[in-house]
């Protein structure tokens, strides 16, 4: 993969589910329910990528729109496939939320396909911050009202999981599924919840 070319690795992570809900289904099985080929693959053709964006080296990136959405996607994403289940699966977090709040609030996200918006506002709903999982349901509700017909049903699943994410968070202030990996003590009521089967995003 180029090391200088944001579009290459936008689509390698996309690949063709911009081209319609049958092909993004196949895609969200890859991005969401955590198949091991996927993480190595990853891991083979986007690490060097990711820890050059790490250190510092691809910050220019983010002086366009589709450069900054190819950081968030290095930031947010790629951290929880190259590192699940480890601490290092979050250590990027905040660069991500950064560069989603320089969109949001520059205006920046218009040009954005649905799928590429709602990675950009990814970042919100992974922030254990209330104030922040109140943006990310404003914003996915919005982006599932936009979408033509045929998107409709897929877009509305995914702003469930964005509710998902902020009830835990309204309802514990933090996601529990972390703390192992963080070195967290969970309180009573949080092992229970684990205890219970909670959902852990394929982090747990």
């Amino acid at each position: 993969m180029q090391p200088n070319d944001p579009e290459r690795f936008l689509e390698r992570w996309f690949a063709d589910a911009r081209t319609s809900p049958a092909r993004a289904l196949v895609r969200d099985k890859l991005w969401f329910e955590s198949p091991p080929a996927f993480d190595h693959a990853l891991a083979r053709d986007c690490r060097g990528l990711y820890e050059r964006a790490w250190r510092g080296e691809l910050d220019a990136w983010r002086a366009s729109q589709r450069g900054a959405l190819a950081l968030i996607l290095l930031f947010d994403q790629l951290p929880r496939n190259l590192f699940r289940r480890t601490a290092r699966a979050y250590a990027s977090d905040a660069r991500a939320l950064e560069l989603t709040l320089e969109l949001i609030e520059g205006e920046r996200t218009t040009e954005f396909h649905p799928l590429e918006a709602l990675f950009v506002y990814m970042p919100l709903q992974h922030a254990e911050c209330k104030h922040m999982q109140s943006r990310s349901l404003t914003l996915n509700e919005r982006l599932a009202a936009s979408v033509t017909s045929e998107w409709r049903r897929l877009f509305s699943d995914y702003l469930r999981y964005a509710r998902i994410h902020a009830d835990i968070i309204e309802r514990f202030g933090r996601f529990p599924h972390r703390n192992r990996a963080l070195g967290r003590r969970s309180s009573a009521e949080e092992r229970a919840y684990l205890e219970a089967g909670a959902e852990t995003f394929g982090q747990g």
